[in-house]
């Protein structure tokens, strides 16, 4: 037998409903949503730390792009040794075409440049080692 409950549930007669606060659902709610926010947000930084592999080679590029600051030096008083930055944005001194970075690992840096320059098709980056301003190759986004 069943007695009419308070809340929209029922409860067998003869035993006392579990209270649970509201403040403790509340809680593990929070807690659930987090948890689901920082899931989602080491899986987006691992597939940045891992760019993919070059895929061909550029063509029409120069020997090596400068930093668009220097005529002389892809990164200017850097010494040996010191860990490499990529720079931004670099430039091919044959036309003044800038390319920007997008990402960066490990001394290359994958960078936009303007649609149909060096063979490049939509959703591709350009690969430059950010030592020496060479192009490595083409890459996906």
């Amino acid at each position: 037998m069943t007695a009419p409950a308070t809340s929209g549930r029922r409860r067998v007669v003869g035993t006392a409903p579990i209270a649970v606060p509201s403040g403790a659902r509340q809680a593990t709610a929070v807690l659930w949503l987090c948890l689901a926010i920082c899931l989602c947000g080491l899986s987006g930084c691992a597939s940045t730390q891992q760019p993919g592999p070059v895929l061909r080679a550029a063509v029409d590029v120069p020997e090596r792009f400068e930093f668009a600051q220097s005529s002389s030096d892809v990164a200017p008083g850097r010494t040996e040794g010191e860990p490499v930055a990529c720079l931004s944005p670099l430039v091919d001194r044959r036309d003044g075409t800038r390319i920007v970075l997008e990402r960066s690992v490990a001394g290359r840096g994958d960078y936009s440049a303007p649609a149909g320059r060096y063979g490049l098709a939509s959703g591709e980056l350009l690969r430059v080692d950010c030592t020496t301003g060479e192009v490595l190759g083409v890459v996906h986004r």
